[in-house]
C-alpha cells in the first residue's frame, strides 16, 4: 500500500513539475513578446504602463477563472507577470531609436544609488548624457557647456557648494534640477541663483528598485514649467507616477511621512535595543502586519543617518513638529495611566476611527491585507 501511494503521489508530483514548466515557457515567450511591444511603445511615445490595458487583463482573467482561483491569486500573478514585463520594455530593449542624442544632461551625483538609477535610464534613452562627481570638478566648465538640464542629486547639504560651482558656467536656457528632499529650500536657492528653468523632483522610492514603473516622483515647479515638460512626459513614458504638489505643502508632508517618522523609529530602535529582545525570534513568530512593522524598522536602520539627519536639521518645522507630537503623547499617556479614563480611550479611538472612515481610505486596510498574505506565501 505505501509503495502504491508513492507511486500514484511521484506520477502526479511529475505532471504538476511538468505544468510548471510549461507556465515558465510560456511566461517566457510572453516577456520576448512585450520586448518588441516595448519598441513599438517607444517608437510612438506611448507610456509602457497603461491602466486600462492592466485593467481590462485582470477583470478577463477574472471573469474566467474565479470559479476555480481566487481573485487575490489571479491579480497577484497576472501583476507580477505584467510588472516584469514593465521592466523588459524599459531595462531589456536594445533597438530604441529616437532623437535624444540632441540634448545633453549633466548629472552631478550620479554615481550614486540614486543618481544611478536615473543616470542610466537617460542613457539607455539615447541622451546626450555626462556627469560631474567629487572627484573632476576640474572639467566642470567643459562638461556643463551648452547643457540642456543639469541634474542634480547630491545630498541637499551639498547643494550650496553644487550651484556655486555651476552656476556661471550655465546659460539661461538650461534647466536646473534637484531631487532632495525638502523642496522649498533647494527650489528657492536655485531660482536665487539661476535665472532660468527651475525645477524640483521628489522621488519616492529608495536606490533598490528594480524598475521605475508604477513609482512615484512629486515635481514643484520653480520656474518656466513650460520649458520642463518633456522631462515630466519622459517620466511618463517610463510608466512613473507624476504627482503635482507645491514646494510648501510638499514639505509639509514630508514632516510627517519623513521626519517625524524617522524620529519615531529612532526612539524605538533604541528602545528595543536597550531592553535586549530577540528581533529574530520576535520576526518569527509575530502575526504579518507586525512583521511589516518590524521589517520598516530594520529597513531605517540600514540606512544612512546623515541622510535621515539632513532631512530633520533641514528646518526648525522638524524639531517643533516633534515637540508638539511628544506634548500630545504625553496627554495621551496620562489617559492610558489611569484605568478610570477607559472610556475616555474608546472615545478617542471612535473618533480616530469614524475620521479615517469619512477619508474614504479603506483601500488602506486592503493593502494590509494583501501584503499580510503576500508575507504568509513567501514564507517571512
Amino acid at each position: 500500500m505505501n509503495n502504491k501511494f508513492e507511486f500514484d503521489l511521484k506520477d502526479l508530483r511529475n505532471k504538476i513539475d511538468n505544468i510548471d514548466e510549461k507556465i515558465f515557457n510560456l511566461i517566457n515567450e510572453r516577456l520576448k513578446i512585450v520586448e518588441n511591444i516595448g519598441i513599438i511603445k517607444n517608437k510612438n511615445n506611448i507610456s509602457c504602463y497603461v491602466s486600462k490595458r492592466e485593467e481590462f487583463i485582470l477583470n478577463k482573467l477574472n471573469k474566467k477563472y474565479n470559479k476555480y482561483i481566487s481573485y487575490f491569486t489571479i491579480s497577484s500573478v497576472i501583476k507580477k507577470i505584467m510588472y516584469e514585463s514593465y521592466i523588459k520594455e524599459i531595462y531589456c530593449n536594445n533597438n530604441i531609436s529616437n532623437n535624444n542624442n540632441s540634448i545633453k544632461i549633466v548629472f552631478i551625483g550620479g554615481k550614486g544609488k540614486m543618481g544611478s538609477i536615473f543616470k542610466n535610464l537617460f542613457i539607455k534613452y539615447n541622451y546626450n548624457v555626462s556627469e560631474i562627481n567629487s572627484k573632476d570638478w576640474e572639467n566642470k566648465e567643459e562638461k556643463l557647456l551648452n547643457s540642456n538640464l543639469v541634474f542634480i542629486c547630491s545630498p541637499i547639504s551639498k547643494l550650496n557648494f553644487v550651484l556655486e560651482n555651476i552656476y556661471k558656467y550655465i546659460t539661461s536656457e538650461c534647466i536646473l534640477l534637484d531631487i532632495s528632499s525638502i523642496k522649498e529650500k533647494s527650489i528657492n536657492k536655485m531660482l536665487n541663483i539661476h535665472s532660468g528653468p527651475v525645477l524640483g523632483l521628489h522621488p519616492m522610492f529608495g536606490p533598490n528598485i528594480r524598475s521605475i514603473t508604477k513609482q512615484i516622483i512629486i515635481y514643484s515647479n520653480g520656474r518656466y514649467p513650460e520649458k520642463y515638460k518633456w522631462i515630466l512626459n519622459q517620466f511618463k513614458l517610463w510608466g512613473v507616477f507624476i504627482y503635482n504638489l507645491d514646494s510648501n505643502k510638499h514639505d509639509n508632508y514630508m514632516l510627517h511621512i519623513q521626519s517625524l517618522r524617522y524620529i519615531n523609529l529612532f526612539m524605538l530602535g533604541s528602545f528595543i535595543m536597550n531592553k535586549n529582545l530577540n528581533i529574530k525570534e520576535i520576526f518569527k513568530i509575530s502575526p504579518p502586519i507586525y512583521k511589516i512593522y518590524l521589517s520598516i524598522l530594520c529597513k531605517f536602520f540600514s540606512g544612512d543617518i546623515n541622510l535621515y539627519l539632513d532631512i530633520i536639521y533641514s528646518s526648525n518645522k522638524s524639531l517643533n513638529l516633534f515637540d508638539e507630537y511628544i506634548n500630545y503623547t504625553k496627554n495621551i499617556y496620562n489617559i492610558f495611566s489611569s484605568n478610570k479614563k477607559r472610556n475616555n480611550i474608546i472615545n478617542i479611538f471612535e473618533n480616530i476611527k469614524s475620521w479615517l472612515n469619512k477619508k474614504n481610505i479603506k483601500e488602506l486596510s486592503d493593502i494590509n491585507d494583501t501584503l499580510s498574505e503576500e508575507i504568509i506565501i513567501n514564507n517571512f
